[in-house]
């Protein structure tokens, strides 16, 4: 570029050119008026009007009393400068607060609710993202947002799914296990185990994965006792607990002793012979013509479903007859063989069954007793002898005997063959059967003591001073016969006491007697009760400790009302609470002349002010009125005396306006002012216009009892005459539109 023209020295010089950018230099121009400039113009860049784009989509529902995160992304066609979250609780109201989100990466975004506006109902938000330009775009806005339903705070403990072992074998591995789920998602397990009959557990903590699976190796040394006692705990993030079983009520598994029972062994037996001998062990007694049992027992046998070793499985190999008795052995003849098994040395001998394992004695039905033992492991079983005693240690009488193939389990119920007493212990033994009839070693002894009738309730209450009725409360009865309760009442202590009404579940702990024709209670009056347990036979066991209670008493009449304001047809009152803790409110009646009945004209509830307001057309002017109130009690059945009535009386009808003047001489208009009267009840003014100074007719209604002034230009009859005489009136009218007379 050539420049022209320009004096000697330093220059400024811009050049402008469409489509590019401006672009200024300096130049120096010496003796010559003309100099050569190079310059490079650069295009200009197309203007950026695009806002940026949120990309959002809802989260889960916030829960009240935690902080929420809200997660968006936001994209611009340059580039994001920053994204703002405007959130507010919806039943507050008021304005949405604005906060910054947090890049947590390229294009997506973070911003977080503060736990103290995550509460009541709704949680309200929008979005909004700014770019380099200074373009704003928008999800969602004030008006409307996105709404969010707010979940009440976590109240509901962990769900822990356990099925508990009943029994498991000495050699087995025992695990643990159970499955835990929470609402919230998250929580923490805690499995507690100690061996039977040591005082202390040990506790194990497990974190609960997302499967909801948590399980424990319990130790072999735990293993060697009679049983493993345990219970599970969990706990979620809000501290909620849960528990299967508990230090006081632990899960039991029995540890089942899988050794088999044996009495000898079979010592020598040549191939195919006949003849055999056993080592006779702990058969004492053992004589000529026994027939034993012979036992192959070398396979352990395993739950499928739990991988445990339940026991030692007994295989029936054949029967042999004693032929010979020495102090140690015996010879033997083989009197069968369970083909194709064959009797063989090494194998397990037996005259009879071991002795029975597991024998309970449980008596949670009327007059029954309920037996339950483990199943003998002897395959030569075929079925088992029952015994009953009154003593431990006394003779024991055979009652039952039930085949192997059936459960192990026996109900000794009340019989004319077989009586069972109230209250009563018995003992029991089991033996296993074999096929040559021969009894088993007995089981340990189990007793049980039969139920008598209903224990007495316990910790029976009744609630005094309710309001015509009487509550009562007791223990919950452990007893699972108790299927009703009868309460029963006496006027005196020492009164006769009579059925009152019938409860027909057991399971109740709480009724309320209400006062009927059948059953009334008297206001204020004190009576005695007694309850009785009934069981499923209808028998009523023995009374509970006699309990006093007085139903409320019929309150007194409150203080008299006041009078706190008299106006336009209303009258308001006011008084003081009732000191009757139990006064639900208030009823107040009008009497409108004297000697006329006082009627109820309205209610309030306690804990509302204590006032009301009669007003209406009901009401007249100027009239005089009686009131007074009663309090009632809850329920409102119950209500007291009227309180002492006090007088009062409406507004009649307003004063007229004084100093009304008019101005005179004014072309086709008249100045009217006058004293506004200064009382709460005037609502305004009524002008009224007359020419003849008999009928007047009203011009002019003004509101406000502070007006004072108008001016009368004709209004809608037309224009004001000239040279006419007008005469004007006034009058002031109240709140209840009544003029002034």
């Amino acid at each position: 570029m050539v420049v022209e023209q320009l004096a000697p020295g330093d220059h400024l010089i811009q050049v402008i050119k469409e489509g590019s950018i401006s672009h200024t230099q300096s130049v120096t121009i010496t003796g010559d008026t003309r100099a050569t400039v190079a310059v490079t113009l650069k295009p200009k860049e197309e203007e950026d009007k695009t806002p940026p784009q949120i990309i959002h989509s809802v989260g889960q529902k916030p829960r009240e009393g935690r902080s929420y995160a809200v997660r968006t992304s936001a994209r611009d066609n340059k580039a994001v400068k920053e994204v703002f979250l405007h959130f507010r609780a919806k039943q507050a109201g008021g304005e949405y607060v604005k906060s910054s989100m947090f890049k947590i990466a390229e294009g997506l975004y973070e911003g977080v609710v503060p736990s103290n506006v995550v509460k009541g109902n709704t949680l309200q938000y929008y979005l909004s993202a700014v770019d380099a330009a200074g373009n704003v775009g928008i999800d969602g806005t004030a008006e409307s947002p996105y709404e969010l339903a707010i979940q009440g705070q976590d109240k509901e403990p962990p769900v822990i799914l356990h099925e508990p072992m009943k029994i498991i074998s000495d050699v087995s591995e025992l695990i643990i296990s159970a499955k835990i789920t929470d609402n919230s998602g998250a929580a923490t397990a805690q499995i507690v185990y100690r061996k039977s009959g040591e005082k202390n557990f040990v506790k194990e903590v497990r974190p609960v994965p997302a499967t909801g699976a948590v399980s424990l190796n319990i130790p072999g040394v735990v293993m060697g006792g009679n049983a493993v006692e345990y219970y599970i705990e969990a706990w979620d993030e809000a501290e909620n607990r849960a528990a299967a079983g508990s230090a006081e009520k632990p899960f039991s598994i029995q540890i089942l002793k899988v050794k088999p029972y044996a009495e000898g062994m079979v010592i020598e037996r040549k191939e195919g012979a006949k003849e055999a001998v056993i080592n006779i062990g702990s058969l004492d007694g053992l004589k000529k013509g026994d027939i034993l049992s012979v036992i192959r027992a070398d396979e352990k046998i395993t739950d499928q479903a739990t991988g445990q070793i339940r026991q030692i499985k007994q295989v029936f190999t054949g029967k042999i007859k004693v032929v010979a008795v020495t102090p140690k052995t015996a010879t033997v003849e083989v009197a069968a063989e369970a083909a194709p098994e064959k009797i063989a040395p090494n194998q397990l001998v037996r005259l009879r069954c071991g002795p029975v394992s597991g024998l309970t004695a449980t008596s949670t039905k009327i007059r029954a007793v309920d037996l339950a033992w483990m199943p003998a492991k002897e395959p030569e079983a075929t079925g088992y002898a029952i015994y009953r005693g009154v003593t431990q240690d006394g003779k024991y009488a055979l009652i039952a005997t039930i085949k192997a193939t059936e459960a192990p389990t026996y109900s000794d119920i009340d019989s004319k063959a077989s009586p069972i007493n109230d209250e009563t212990t018995y003992h029991y033994k089991v033996a296993a059967i074999n096929a040559e009839k021969v009894e088993g070693i007995p089981s340990e002894p189990a007793n049980a003591t039969t139920k008598g009738g209903p224990a007495a309730p316990t910790a029976f209450n009744a609630v005094s001073n309710e309001i015509q009725q009487v509550t009562f409360t007791w223990a919950k009865m452990s007893d699972p016969d108790t299927t009703g309760y009868t309460l029963q009442k006496a006027n005196t202590e020492d009164g006769k006491f009579t059925d009152v009404f019938s409860i027909k579940r057991g399971e109740d702990v709480q009724a309320v007697l209400k006062s009927s024709k059948e059953a009334p209670l008297e206001n204020g009056r004190a009576y005695y009760y007694r309850l009785l347990a009934v069981n499923k036979v209808g028998r009523a066991g023995k009374p509970s400790a006699t309990v006093s209670a007085s139903t409320h008493a019929r309150p007194e009449a409150p203080a008299a009302p006041r009078i706190t304001k008299e106006f336009v047809r209303s009258i308001s009152l006011g008084w003081d609470q009732h000191p009757d803790k139990d006064a639900a409110g208030y009823i107040v009646y009008r009497q409108d002349a004297p000697g006329a009945e006082f009627k109820k004209i309205g209610e309030t509830k306690e804990g509302t002010a204590a006032t009301y307001i009669d007003k209406g057309n009901h009401l007249k002017d100027g009239a005089e009125y009686h009131y007074a109130i009663s309090t009632f009690l809850k329920g409102g059945t119950v209500e007291s005396p009227l309180s002492l009535a006090v007088k009062a009386t409406t507004f009649g009808p307003p004063e007229i306006p004084q100093e009304l003047m008019a101005s005179t001489g004014k072309f086709r208009e008249v100045q009217l002012a006058w004293a506004p009267i200064k009382k709460e009840e005037i609502a305004g003014y009524e002008l009224f216009r007359s020419v003849d100074g008999k009928k007047y007719e009203s011009i002019k209604k003004l509101a406000g009892r502070d007006m004072a002034a108008f001016t009368d230009k004709g209004g809608i009859f037309g224009a004001l005459k000239d040279n006419t005489t007008y005469q004007y009136r006034i009058t002031a009218y109240n709140v209840a539109e009544v003029a002034s007379a």
